[in-house]
C-alpha cells in the first residue's frame, strides 16, 4: 500500500565545481566572475538526478515509506537516464511521456557557494493523472500558469477526506490565486524558506518566526515549517512553535542543492511513521529534517545524502530545540 503519493517534476542537475579564484565580490555580495568569450575549465562535474518531486520521492522511499511518484520525464536520452535512477530507488512510477528536451538545472559551485541556471520543461501534463484516493497527497512547485490544479486538488480533498502538505512556488506565492489560497484552508503541512514565508504572510522582512508561523496558521493550515538558511528553521502548530538550529555550518556545508526538499522528506518521514508517539510527533519530525538536511548539504547534489530511517534516527539526537 502506497504511503505517500509526491506530485512534482525531475530534472538533470549538472553540477560543474569551479576553481575559487572564480569567486569575487560585487558590492556586498559574493559573486560568480565568468568573463565573457573565455573558456572556462571546470575541476570536475557530475550529471545528477534533481527536481523537487524526484527529490522528495527518494528521499521519502529511502526513509522507508512506500513512495508513488507522479511526474514527467522526456523521451530523449537525460530523460531515460532519470528514469533508471528513479527505478534503481525502487519507486513506485506513474509517469507522463513528454518529447520535449529534458528540464535541466546547471549548478555552478565555488567552494560552497553556487548559482544555478534551470531550464524547466513546460510540460505539465502529468498534472492531469489520477489522484490515488488514499494515503497521503505531497505536492511540489508549479508555476503560476498552473495553479488551477489546486482546484483539482482541493476538490479531490473534499472528495476523499486525505490529508496533504505542499511546498508552493514562489510564483504561486505572489500571484495568490482564489484557489491557492481555498487550497491552504485545510492544508495539514507547507513547507516554506523564510522569504517565501515573509511574501506569502506579507509581514515585514524582520518579523519574527513564531510570529510568521502564526500569521501561516491563520490562514488555515495546521503545521507551518520555515527554513531560515544556515541559522536553522521553526516549525509549529497551534500554541506551540519550535525552533532548531542547523547542524551544517559553511565548513560542514558542500553543497545546499536540495536542502529544502531534504528537510521536507525528512519531516514527513517521521510526521507519517507509524513508530512515533503522537505526543513527540512535532519535535520528532522538525529533528528527522534537520539532520537530513544537513547530511544533504555535506554532500554533491540533492539525492546522495538522503538517509534512511535508521540513520534520521541516529543523527537527530544531536539537533537540539527549544521552544519560542
Amino acid at each position: 500500500m502506497t504511503n505517500i503519493t509526491v506530485v512534482g517534476n525531475v530534472l538533470a542537475d549538472i553540477i560543474f565545481s569551479l576553481p575559487k579564484h572564480y569567486l569575487g565580490r560585487k558590492l556586498s555580495e559574493e559573486a560568480i566572475n565568468l568573463p565573457f568569450g573565455s573558456k572556462v575549465e571546470a575541476s570536475e562535474y557530475q550529471l545528477l538526478s534533481g527536481g523537487t518531486g524526484g527529490n522528495m520521492a527518494v528521499g521519502l522511499k529511502r526513509s522507508g515509506l512506500n513512495t508513488l511518484l507522479i511526474s514527467g520525464i522526456s523521451s530523449d536520452a537525460l530523460g531515460a537516464l532519470l528514469k533508471s535512477k528513479l527505478t534503481e530507488e525502487k519507486l513506485d512510477l506513474d509517469i507522463v511521456e513528454y518529447s520535449e528536451p529534458t528540464g535541466i538545472s546547471v549548478i555552478l559551485r565555488v567552494g560552497a557557494e553556487r548559482t544555478i541556471l534551470s531550464a524547466h520543461s513546460r510540460n505539465y501534463d502529468y498534472l492531469n493523472s489520477e489522484i490515488p484516493e488514499k494515503g497521503w497527497i505531497h505536492a511540489c512547485p508549479i508555476p503560476d500558469s498552473q495553479s488551477k490544479f489546486y482546484a483539482k486538488l482541493t476538490q479531490h480533498f473534499i472528495k476523499t477526506g486525505q490529508r496533504y502538505s505542499c511546498n508552493p512556488s514562489m510564483e504561486v506565492i505572489e500571484l495568490r490565486s482564489h484557489d491557492f489560497m481555498v487550497f491552504l484552508r485545510s492544508c495539514t503541512i507547507i513547507f516554506l524558506n523564510m522569504e517565501e514565508a515573509l511574501r506569502l504572510t506579507r509581514l515585514p522582512i524582520h518579523s519574527r518566526g513564531e510570529d510568521v508561523i502564526k500569521a501561516i496558521h491563520r490562514m488555515g493550515v495546521k503545521i507551518a515549517c520555515i527554513t531560515d538558511g544556515e541559522r536553522g528553521a521553526y516549525t509549529g502548530i497551534s500554541g506551540e512553535v519550535l525552533f532548531a538550529p542547523a547542524l551544517s555550518d559553511k565548513l560542514s556545508r558542500v553543497d545546499a542543492t536540495g536542502a529544502g526538499d531534504a528537510f521536507a522528506s525528512g519531516f514527513l518521514a517521521a510526521y507519517l511513521s507509524d513508530s512515533i508517539e503522537a505526543s513527540s510527533q512535532l519535535s520528532t519530525s522538525l529533528r528527522w529534517a534537520i539532520a537530513n538536511s544537513a547530511s544533504v548539504v555535506s554532500q554533491l547534489g540533492a539525492q546522495a545524502g538522503l538517509l534512511t530511517k535508521r540513520e534520521l534516527e541516529q543523527k537527530a539526537i544531536s539537533v537540539k530545540l527549544k521552544e519560542v
